[in-house]
């Protein structure tokens, strides 16, 4: 029977494990690069091997593993970034990373579900609030392209538009197995050598213009294929002193020496790395350091932080900025000082690298919740980004990048009021639907506002829900449009959306999963008792191929999907 099992594994691609689901080797590249899984913050994986709308009834509870950590107030894990199929002196790797307030960064093996490494930077500070936790707040990040891929990785345009890109390890070579966008050729390359088992540098190159005219394409999940120089493909975090930290994905070792970013135990979140230029949000006026964005210039040889103070309220939102396509970096600012030289109870632009104030939109004195999140939208025969944000009103705005207020800055695109005051929805996410409509979803922290019409109502949303509008063109102009709105779902984590499957999950005690039919509303699973601790607002829904990951608060980490191996067969081989 133990050659039998063995031969079984071998032939999956899997090792077994008492008390864990069969291993999920084999499950292809990811897309989850930072909080909120794009540059756009949309919390959207548009492709997946293995969720659909067919698969869901075989969809299940594969494993959770304790990390390492103690939370500092309601922090504790932050949501999971990813790399699949990942081959480094470790052998074949799929890893999920996650960012501990107790200043760790944790790695996990996602095939097996057990911890692969805890890095950790030093002890965090005595004193803790809860709008200061004293812990390391910004998350994990990796490298994440401007553009998001195609629905069709790999495909389209005049190739691929990713190869292999690299990584120099300092144990043995490594290598991070590239998807592409399409329409830009090869766009990464890999060489070099050296080093005990051969180092794998990475190296930009640029893609060859295809039939679309694009001449560049990602180099692989994390890697840039523009040209040039370009960061490592590694884990980035900000601990507690303010020190940017750039780890190796297979030990979490330093890749490159620690450079100075922000002020020591700032309250920080956001953290996303774009072309080079790392990105974060601050908020409190913790240990004195000013509400505002954050960036700095990887690739500089001197690399210094730049900031955009917001002269007022902190950054809101779990994600904190998104970037528009085009670069463009937008926040939402919380309620703070009023007065004309601060940017509080506003939704700003700004412009890359430089951080200068091109634009921004107030309603007044209204306290915004959620971070920004942008999408294409196309109007007239014209793609335009659009924003979208809530507030604390229960209003959901919809902005124009063109001008996000207006020529006054208070005017938006549109705006519907579905939640009533007090609603805190954190992030928003969106997506596009086969038949090219676009969807925005936010989760409802209490009541719906008694004046939302939703057609076909599936519950009276006393609690929390998630509200689906779709954004629709009405006399030229985009709207947004009342969809559905979900059963109660208790104090909801922000969704997410995979392969038009949305994912939320009720926090609190009593915590449960819950999958929704992305086009209705319908429930599809939920997870009953599976989940024994309560869900923090910090540790948010992630997903790729194939799994989907969330953290409670006391540092458990969850992982649900569509397992490779049928149970019956996985039960024969344990």
């Amino acid at each position: 029977m133990r050659n039998i099992s063995r031969a079984v594994a071998l032939v999956a691609g899997c090792v077994s494990l008492a008390g864990l689901s069969i291993a999920q080797f084999g499950r292809g590249g990811g897309s989850w690069n930072t909080g909120g899984a794009d540059a756009q913050r949309t919390s959207w994986a548009r492709t997946d091997n293995r969720i659909s709308a067919t698969s869901m009834p075989g969809f299940s509870f594969l494993w959770k593993v304790k990390a390492t950590n103690d939370a500092k107030q309601s922090y504790s894990l932050s949501s999971a970034v990813m790399v699949d199929s990942y081959i480094g002196y470790r052998g074949f790797r799929s890893y999920a990373f996650l960012g501990g307030a107790s200043n760790n960064a944790v790695a996990l093996d996602t095939d097996v579900g057990r911890v692969e490494w805890t890095q950790n930077f030093g002890a965090t500070p005595a004193q803790s609030t809860a709008a200061c936790p004293g812990g390391m707040t910004a998350g994990v990040t990796r490298p994440t392209p401007l553009l998001p891929p195609a629905p069709a990785a790999g495909r389209g345009g005049g190739g691929r538009g990713g190869a292999a890109s690299g990584v120099s390890e300092p144990e043995a070579g490594a290598i991070t197995i590239g998807q592409g966008r399409g329409g830009g050729g090869f766009g990464g390359a890999a060489g070099g050598s050296g080093g005990r088992g051969g180092q794998i540098a990475a190296a930009g190159g640029r893609g060859a213009a295809g039939a679309s005219g694009a001449g560049r394409g990602p180099g692989g999940p994390g890697g840039f294929g523009g040209g040039g120089a370009r960061p490592p493909d590694a884990v980035y975090a900000v601990a507690t002193d303010g020190m940017l930290r750039t780890m190796y994905i297979s030990n979490g070792a330093d890749a490159k020496p620690p450079v100075r970013f922000l002020p020591a135990n700032a309250n920080a979140t956001g953290l996303i790395l774009v072309d080079n230029v790392i990105y974060a949000s601050t908020s409190g006026n913790c240990a004195g350091v000013a509400n505002g964005i954050w960036a700095i210039d990887t690739s500089a040889a001197s690399p210094a932080a730049m900031h955009w103070s917001t002269n007022g309220g902190g950054v809101a939102g779990t994600y904190g900025p998104a970037l528009g396509t085009d670069g463009t970096v937008y926040a939402a600012i919380a309620d703070g000082d009023y007065t004309p030289a601060a940017y509080s109870d506003s939704v700003v632009a700004l412009e890359t690298k430089t951080l200068k104030l091109k634009d921004w939109f107030t309603p007044g004195k209204s306290d915004f919740t959620s971070s920004p999140v942008v999408f294409s939208f196309k109007n007239g025969g014209t793609d335009k980004d659009l924003i979208a944000v809530a507030n604390k009103n229960g209003n959901l705005y919809l902005l124009d990048s063109a001008a996000i207020g207006g020529a006054d800055h208070k005017t938006p695109l549109a705006s519907v009021a579905y939640a009533a005051s007090g609603a805190d929805a954190g992030a928003l996410a969106s997506w596009e639907d086969s038949t090219g409509t676009r969807w925005v979803l936010v989760g409802v922290t209490g009541a719906l506002n008694s004046a939302a019409k939703f057609p076909g109502t599936n519950g009276a949303a006393n609690s929390g829900a998630i509200a689906a509008f779709k954004v629709v063109a009405q006399n030229g102009k985009p709207t947004l449009q009342p969809a559905w709105v979900s059963h109660d779902i208790a104090a909801p984590l922000p969704p997410i959306v995979v392969n038009g499957i949305v994912f939320a999950a009720s926090s609190g005690a009593g915590a449960k999963l819950y999958a929704l039919d992305g086009a209705t509303g319908k429930e599809l699973y939920n997870s009953g008792s599976t989940i024994t601790g309560s869900l923090g607002r910090s540790g948010g829904l992630a997903a790729s191929a194939g799994q989907l990951y969330f953290a409670t608060s006391d540092s458990t980490i969850y992982a649900f999907g569509i397992p490779l191996v049928p149970p019956d067969l996985a039960k024969k081989v344990q």
